[in-house]
């Protein structure tokens, strides 16, 4: 036993106080001490210093060993203190060892007062040890998870069933689900319904130590989908599998890249393949509806056009050259005149104004001339000034759902165009 024990003594009896010191000396300890009994003495005594144990007498005039355990408690709840007091009943006892005492020694029966306090230190400094312990672990926690929180990538954690336990804010992101929105739901609730199966297997997999990075698609939470890259290996605690985790990267800005520079690919290949019919042609009438095919599969239209003339003072038009989707005849079909309308004049003219695509679609909001006639969603359309004779209007007719897809093709267009133009020239 340490003889530099810090010891604080709440007691009134200056007499008692040196009965303790005597015990506690005769078994080689000679502490450093500081005898209190107010509240306001042991407040100014706990700020003074710090303290190794309490021995805290039960009953004192105009203070208490209940009062006292409770500033000490307030103050520092590691410090150990003892009651060493008179006579006391149990049911006493027992309600100041719930107020947070240690243990009690009756002043008549000393003899267990240096094993109590030599197990209180003992026992305080685990408390202490347990407590840094915790507050590393949880300055830790802290670093880990601002970590985490910074990544691109999102972490998550799912358990044996497959529910997930855990998700980084990066979830956000990605899906614009928060972490709050999705935690305790199955896997399965997120994941395209052809890729599940793929999924579960390779779940399973994981589990066992077998799992292998896999691509997939998730419905983001406007019912988006996105396509993702998971990784994932085995967690363990305390020696068995809990469950799993991993990390999940977004692929879809990658795969709208590829798939993007796919259809770059198509466009140009198609381009040549519009090339060819030119330069293979040998008269005006195969070439042209072999451009226009080409045209048609190109932009995944439903009809590709040459209307003439582009001019809005004719009185009428005509459209000598067309390509349609099976079932989605247009005028040339009709093999007739149509008379100019006022509206269709005001398009012919803006067409003839503009040097690139004039787009018609629910983005623009620009009426459409003739659209209920024939079943037109969306058109793009382009005017053709061969060198001789009046300009021609070429144009393609949509009338797919999502009547948005050929705003995206204007680029293409404008250097499509330029084939129909050179073949009239």
């Amino acid at each position: 036993m340490s003889d530099q024990l810090r010891l604080l003594m709440v007691e009134d009896s200056e007499d008692d106080a040196a009965l303790v010191l005597a015990y506690l000396e005769r078994d080689g300890c000679v502490p450093d001490y500081k005898r209190v009994y107010s509240s306001a003495e042991l407040e100014r005594a706990l700020d003074a210093q710090e303290w190794d144990l309490v021995l805290c007498d039960y009953v004192m005039p105009g203070f208490s060993g209940l009062a006292a355990l409770k500033i000490i408690r307030r103050r520092n709840e590691d410090l150990p203190v003892i009651l060493v007091s008179g006579e006391i009943s149990q049911e006493t006892a027992v309600g100041a060892m719930r107020a947070g005492a240690r243990d009690y020694i009756m002043k008549g029966n000393l003899t267990r007062l240096m094993p109590t306090v030599e197990r209180e230190l003992r026992e305080a400094e685990l408390r202490r040890e347990r407590r840094r312990m915790e507050e590393a672990l949880k300055r830790s926690e802290s670093r880990f998870r601002g970590l985490v929180e910074d990544l691109n990538e999102l972490i998550f954690s799912f358990d044996l069933q497959g529910t997930l336990d855990y998700v980084s804010p990066a979830i956000v992101r990605v899906t614009q689900y928060l972490p709050s929105d999705i935690r305790g739901k199955h896997f399965s609730h997120f994941i395209h319904p052809d890729d599940l199966p793929t999924i579960q297997g390779n779940f399973i997999r994981a589990l066992e130590g077998r799992g292998q990075p896999t691509e997939f698609r998730i419905f983001a939470k406007d019912g988006t989908l996105r396509h993702v890259r998971t990784s994932s290996r085995q967690r363990v605690e305390n020696g068995k599998v809990t469950g799993l985790t991993g990390i999940l990267i977004d692929m879809s800005d990658r795969k709208a890249a590829e798939a993007e520079r796919a259809g770059h690919l198509r466009f140009v290949e198609s381009l040549e393949g519009v090339e060819r019919e030119i330069a293979e042609a040998t008269e005006l009438d195969s070439m042209l509806p072999a451009v226009l095919d080409t045209v048609l599969s190109i932009f995944d239209c439903d009809r590709a056009w040459l209307l003439h003339p582009c001019d809005p003072s004719a009185p009428t038009f005509t459209v000598p050259m067309e390509r349609c989707s099976a079932g989605y005849p247009g005028a040339h079909s009709m093999g007739a005149e149509i008379p100019m309308r006022e509206d269709a004049a005001e398009v012919f003219q803006t067409a003839l104004d503009l040097a690139g695509p004039l787009v018609f679609d629910p983005a623009t909001q620009r009426h459409i001339p003739l659209a209920r006639e024939f079943s037109i969603r969306a058109q793009m359309l382009v005017a053709v000034r061969p060198k001789i004779g009046p300009a021609w209007l070429f144009g393609l007719h949509q009338k797919h759902p999502n009547a948005l897809l050929l705003h995206h093709h204007r680029p293409p267009l404008s250097r499509v165009h330029q084939r129909p133009q050179r073949v009239l020239s």
